[in-house]
């Protein structure tokens, strides 16, 4: 055991320094933390760290810098073997700190192991950084860290797919956002950067929910990775821990059997391949493997209350894992199951050497939203006092409009229209906006058009419902609008109104006022208060209008616009009494 006490080191704004072992013999690892329920400023911090069983360095202790400034030597509580050639250290520790603020715990092991393929070399004189970030606010405080159910896997073989999900969790439910970035090291002036040289190889990648992909690891040999782990609340960052992992590829003459979920077309699994489940909904995957192996599932729902939870073997080569989801467990973030195959080689099964083959499945216990049609808020529509759309040939109309289901099955948005034919512009444009589809109508009317009946506009969706375990089926919406195409109407002057008098009168007013209206269609006569909030509004007849003042409306200064066919004709002001 060889330790070395290095200066004080700076990350970014945050110091830290470390007991490195003079060995290559990391494989990996991450900081966690839990808050004091009694003292917010009070945290429980735990060091997973994956090392070389076989190798002679070790770390009965390492050099914990917290962030404030303060190093912290930490004592290893436990060790164990969880893979061959694979030993898990836990180091544990609590600390106090004197003030609120966000501060980043942080270890520095030295050294990365020599011929790391996607590093630039010399790797064995990189080191390895882990950290993790503490939120500690009265008004906000950030109870728990980022969490990891699984153990990584830390060995591939060539030309075989490697999937598996982290199983990264947060205790409090915010949720999860994945990065994969550069491993970090320190460099001469002992500040921590990204490791040089840092190549992603081809088919390596991590989705949203945690799921690592490596379709086809061509080349035999070690790879250091590292995942940047975001919590968020409401759409804003409240902690970053990032997780190191090393993986090796061997070559080893196998062929991975192919997993399947025999009974996916009774299932729901949305585009993105997440997996609906209703609450309180009974599931069943059956789950279909070449040969006889030992199959186990992991998941953060082990412990949190499923009902009705097996994982039984109903056939030499098909297990079915069943379910029921209660409503306690209904969020939108999904949870991470594996289901890990343990195996030997067929065709040297007397051979000691343990496979293991996972199938990773994003779970999503939720209820979906109903289908949504509609339209979006449009500034520039005008509309008669009878709700059509007012339109005047030769000016364009836009109306913003969606189809929204929830949770990202297909859904489609139509148009169709008596308006369209003879129109001097009709045109319908869709987009794919999250798990909605966005429509722009935009029209222009002719002067044939002019008519003093409405044009119809009829908008249909057709979305396909999630499945459950036991029906399917497809529903269309529609959404009607009418569009009135008139004349535009000048402002008309005060010998164009049928009274001399003002318009109304008497202004002031009191209980009632008199509105003498011209020879027009379609009048509509609006009230707004001063701010432009719309206060009242009349239908008129061309003529003598006797209109009374609303109970509510108090004494002040009143805005009117008399308007036909929704185009204004004037405009002024009335006072109350």
């Amino acid at each position: 055991m060889k330790t070395f006490l290095y200066p004080l080191l700076l990350l970014l704004p945050l110091l830290f320094t470390s007991l490195p072992a003079e060995a290559t013999h990391l494989r990996g690892g991450y900081i966690h933390y839990t808050l004091d329920a009694e003292n917010p400023r009070k945290a429980y911090y735990t060091l997973k760290l994956y090392t070389k069983e076989s190798s002679p360095a070790d770390d009965p202790s390492v050099m914990i810098q917290m962030g404030d400034g303060v190093p912290l030597t930490v004592k290893r509580a436990n060790f164990k073997t969880i893979k061959p050639d694979v030993l898990l250290s836990t180091y544990t520790w609590e600390y106090t700190f004197a003030a609120a603020g966000t501060f980043t715990a942080t270890w520095i092991g030295e050294n990365r192991n020599g011929g790391i393929l996607n590093l630039a070399p010399p790797t064995d004189q990189l080191s390895m950084g882990i950290a993790t970030e503490t939120n500690y606010h009265p008004l906000d405080l950030n109870r728990n860290s980022v969490q990891i159910k699984t153990e990584p896997h830390f060995t591939a073989y060539r030309g075989n797919p490697l999937r598996f999900n982290l199983l990264a969790y947060d205790p409090d439910g915010d949720s999860l956002g994945y990065e994969l970035i550069a491993p970090l090291h320190t460099d001469a002036q002992k500040l921590l950067y990204s490791s040089p040289g840092f190549t992603i190889p081809e088919g390596f990648t991590i989705n949203r929910f945690g799921e690592v992909h490596w379709e086809n690891p061509d080349k035999v040999g070690e790879y250091a990775f590292a995942v940047a782990i975001t919590q968020y609340r409401k759409g804003r960052k409240v902690g970053r821990t990032i997780f190191d992992m090393q993986f090796l590829v061997l070559d080893d003459k196998l062929e991975f059997p192919e997993i399947k979920i025999e009974n996916r077309e009774e299932l729901t699994f949305l585009k993105d391949s997440r997996l609906l489940v209703k609450p309180g909904e009974k599931v069943s995957l059956r789950l279909h493997f070449p040969y006889q192996a030992d199959k186990t599932w992991l998941s953060e729902l082990q412990g949190l209350g499923l009902k009705d939870v097996s994982f039984r073997s109903i056939s030499s080569l098909v297990s079915e894992f069943s379910f029921t989801a209660p409503e306690t467990l209904s969020r939108r973030q999904p949870y991470g199951i594996n289901f890990n195959f343990a195996f030997r080689n067929p065709g040297t099964p007397y051979l000691p050497q343990i496979y293991v083959a996972t199938l990773p499945v994003s779970l999503l216990i939720w209820q979906p939203e109903e289908v949504k049609l509609g339209m979006l808020a449009t500034g520039n529509l005008k509309y008669t006092p009878e709700g059509h759309i007012s339109s005047i040939p030769g000016q364009d109309i836009k109306v913003m409009l969606f189809a929204y289901n929830g949770l990202g099955n297909t859904v489609d948005l139509n148009i169709d229209s008596n308006l369209k034919a003879g129109a001097g512009r009709f045109s319908f444009v869709t987009r794919d906006s999250a798990d909605s589809v966005v429509g722009e109508l935009v029209f222009n009317p002719s002067q044939a058009q002019v008519s003093s009946k409405p044009y119809t506009i009829t908008i249909s969706s057709t979305s396909m419902q999630l499945r459950t375990s036991n029906s399917s089926s497809s529903t269309t919406q529609e959404l009607v609008l009418q569009v009135l195409v008139s004349e535009p109407l000048p402002l008309s002057s005060e010998h164009d109104l049928a009274s001399g008098k003002k318009l109304p009168y008497p202004n002031p007013a009191t209980e009632r006022f008199m509105v003498e209206a011209p020879e027009l269609p379609d009048l509509y006569l609006q009230l707004q208060d001063v701010t432009g909030k719309k206060v009242a509004g009349y239908t008129l007849q061309p003529g003598h209008n006797l209109l009374s003042r609303p109970t509510a409306l108090s004494p002040g200064l009143y805005f009117y616009t008399l308007s036909s066919r929704a185009q204004p004709i004037r405009s002024g002001k009335l006072v109350m009494q």
